[in-house]
């Protein structure tokens, strides 16, 4: 990797760069190079300095000597797709960097720092390194001292993947998956990436995850209890929230079902198949999710055996959380079936109410049929009679009369 002198770095004020939410980096002037402080969240710490640079013909990164800081910083660098339709960089533009917040006990309270205290959190015994954002250069600074195997680097870095754990030599690398509020037919999920060591956690992920921030609010008290523990205080949080996605769908479900009931219409059926196909890929989630619980209890050396009996507690939540769409599976299969009744019955009564009309019209288009004919001879009553139209006509409306009664009688009407 390339290695810049502090002296062939030109100089940025501060004023002339912001890190915006953590995840983006904006120029706001013309400049090859760019540093920036870090802030950590609800104004934490500002150890970790970006430096990014573009080079129009080759990307690169690696480590330099920020003069400002005198320390040495990641290089991040600029992908090709992610300045994909932006204006140009060297005018007012945003590139995405990688945020590391490293956390290690001394003394029984957590600190908390940058990428450059992996070294000193290692040392600690209790070391958790949460990548928001991650980005090839960041995790190749990782892989090496967590021994992070490169096929487990390559999934980290492609989203999304489906839910699995792989066991490798020190460590295991699980995928999990954590569902979000139902968006139209789909249901969005952010993708938690977890190495789980002896000593240390590494958790990679794209998007802010409310349980990563809500344990990270929390290091002080959970990881004196230990790595597993923290990972099981994160998993538990991200299976409560499986929990709200199903129960909202089942509201929907209940809301779909008393229209169907009441006055179907094809509107609900699209919603009914939307449903269906939202529970269908939270039934794949939460599956391979299962296994990945089960396949922690063969971890003896990573996850302790009071720490696992809290895992089977998550395990107990995701069995409830699999029978709940279970649950809602069949009863979206069952409004299913009630709307296509409904929809059989309503063409039967159609069927039914034409069927009548046609019966009683039958007799009296056969009368009108035969006095209609030019014959005038043998006709009763008379052609010539004054009161053979009415005759005609009274007996015609007494016909329809009595079929109507004799059908209100068998209750066929």
């Amino acid at each position: 990797m390339p290695i810049r002198s502090p002296d062939s770095i030109p100089s940025v004020s501060e004023s002339n760069t912001r890190l915006v939410g953590y995840s983006t980096l904006t120029f706001s002037q013309p400049s090859r190079y760019a540093i920036a402080h870090a802030s950590g969240p609800r104004g934490g710490h500002a150890r970790q300095k970006v430096v990014a640079r573009r080079n129009r013909e080759r990307y690169t990164h690696g480590r330099v000597t920020c003069r400002r800081a005198g320390h040495q910083h990641s290089v991040m660098p600029w992908p090709r797709d992610r300045t994909r339709g932006l204006a140009s960089p060297f005018g007012a533009s945003e590139v995405e960097v990688a945020q590391v917040e490293v956390r290690w006990l001394v003394d029984g309270a957590a600190r908390l720092g940058g990428i450059d205290d992996v070294a000193e959190g290692r040392a600690s015994g209790c070391v958790w390194v949460d990548v928001c954002g991650p980005d090839e250069a960041t995790l190749k600074l990782l892989a090496e001292p967590f021994a992070l195997h490169p096929l487990a680097i390559e999934d980290c870095l492609h989203f999304p993947q489906r839910p699995k754990i792989d066991n490798y030599d020190d460590s295991i690398f699980l995928i999990w998956l954590a569902p979000c509020k139902p968006d139209g037919d789909d249901v969005p999920t952010h993708e938690l990436d977890v190495f789980l060591g002896r000593d240390f956690l590494v958790t990679i992920h794209r998007d802010r995850l409310p349980a990563v921030d809500d344990v990270a609010a929390r290091a002080d008290e959970i990881m004196v209890l230990g790595v597993d523990f923290t990972l099981h205080a994160i998993i538990d949080r991200l299976v409560d929230a499986h929990l709200e996605v199903v129960d909202t769908l089942s509201d929907e479900l209940e809301e779909i079902e008393d229209v169907l009931l009441a006055n179907p219409t094809p509107d609900e059926l699209e919603d009914l198949y939307g449903i269906r196909r939202r529970l269908v890929k939270l039934h794949r989630i939460v599956g391979p999710e299962r296994d990945i619980i089960r396949g922690l209890a063969r971890e003896r050396e990573l996850v302790d055996e009071e720490a696992y009996r809290y895992m089977q507690d998550v395990g107990d939540h995701l069995a409830r959380v699999e029978d709940s769409i279970e649950t809602a599976r069949e009863v979206a299969a069952a409004a299913m079936d009630i709307y296509l009744s409904s929809q059989s019955n309503r063409m039967n009564e159609i069927m039914k109410v034409l069927t009548i009309f046609a019966t009683i019209f039958m007799p009296l288009t056969l009368i009108s049929g035969i006095y209609g004919m030019n014959v005038v001879t043998g006709m009763w009553p008379p052609v010539l009679a004054p009161w053979s139209f009415w005759a005609i006509n009274a007996s015609m409306i007494a016909i329809a009369a009595f079929m109507v009664w004799f059908f209100r009688r068998r209750k066929w009407w």
